[in-house]
């Protein structure tokens, strides 16, 4: 599964300086039987354990997930569905 997410960070010689912020990350292969409550723990730890200079995190979000590595879909009342694609804005028309 891979999971984007967006976090502050800062160095592990001063873990209470926050130095950095990171506005979006794919973080990808994340197992996808990890339980939805435990999740930011574990990605906050996969994170440190790629990136052994930084010390801490804090304000974790995750922006959004993929599980099967294909765009998401939006659905209307009437089972049609279209491709969200994150990089481009919706455009107002009918869904196909």
């Amino acid at each position: 599964m891979d999971i984007h997410v967006s976090y502050e960070y800062s160095h592990a010689s001063d873990p209470r300086a926050f130095i950095g912020t990171v506005p979006a990350q794919l973080v990808a292969d994340v197992p996808a039987n990890i339980p939805r409550a435990l999740l930011p723990e574990y990605i906050a730890a996969l994170i440190l354990q790629r990136s052994p200079t930084m010390g801490e995190l804090r304000n974790l979000k995750i922006l959004w997930t993929s599980r099967h590595r294909c765009r998401p879909r939006i659905f209307a009342n009437d089972g049609r569905s279209a491709v969200i694609d994150p990089l481009r804005p919706l455009e107002p028309g009918p869904l196909q």
